[in-house]
């Protein structure tokens, strides 16, 4: 294993360890079978199988895929008192069929949620959105089928008015790392339109923002 891949491992099982030792079970084993990284990508995954179990019952075997945590973003776009956003469309390889998302990205090693996000909408968004502009949309931090990963989401999100050549500059643009093979486009939506997808991104983001803007108007 590459030396930079069990720097991020041994922090990611860490912190795993350590929401653990909150909870009433501990882990009694792990057993890292592989480590899954990609050229610019240090590490991506590990599959790995945990042993926990709570004091005097039976312990639980169960196959994890360590994963880092990830930002999402969910744009908000004002014109003329009406609201709209951004998603990214990108093929998925459940089907291959694009998927329309809002624009993610996993935090990195060492870096802050915010700052992961910041970089995501420069990324994915092309935009360069003030750090201080960038909100949480919840405190929470979501769990991503917590039965088979520890995959945890942060959601935030940036209010930007615009005028309508934005539409025009932004709409269908190309996005994403050409470097990592990322072959995104830029969507613009109005909320209308998001609750018609059936991504976990766009209904739990749509949720949160309903939660948290319900009277804007």
């Amino acid at each position: 294993m590459k030396r930079k891949n069990k720097v991020e491992l041994n922090y990611l099982i860490n912190n795993l360890k350590n929401r653990f030792k909150k909870s009433q079970y501990k882990i009694d084993d792990l057993k890292i079978y592989k480590v899954i990284s990609r050229k610019g990508i240090n590490f991506l995954c590990a599959f790995t199988d945990i042993n926990f179990k709570r004091k005097f019952q039976k312990s639980f075997r169960r196959l994890c895929l360590v994963v880092p945590e990830s930002v999402v973003i969910v744009p908000i776009l004002i014109y003329k008192n009406k609201k709209f956003t951004m998603m990214i469309s990108q093929q998925r390889v459940d089907d291959g069929s694009p998927s329309l998302e809002f624009p993610a990205g996993a935090i990195h090693f060492k870096d802050t949620p915010k700052k992961s996000a910041k970089n995501e909408i420069n990324e994915e968004l092309k935009l360069d959105i003030k750090t201080n502009d960038i909100k949480k949309l919840t405190d929470k931090v979501i769990r991503i089928d917590p039965s088979m990963t520890t995959h945890r989401a942060h959601f935030f999100y940036f209010i930007k008015k615009v005028e309508k050549d934005f539409f025009r500059a932004y709409h269908n643009l190309d996005s994403g790392d050409k470097t990592l093979g990322e072959n995104l486009k830029i969507k613009i939506l109005s909320f209308k339109e998001v609750k018609k997808i059936n991504t976990s991104s766009a209904i739990i983001g749509l949720k949160l923002f309903e939660n948290k803007f319900l009277n804007l108007k």
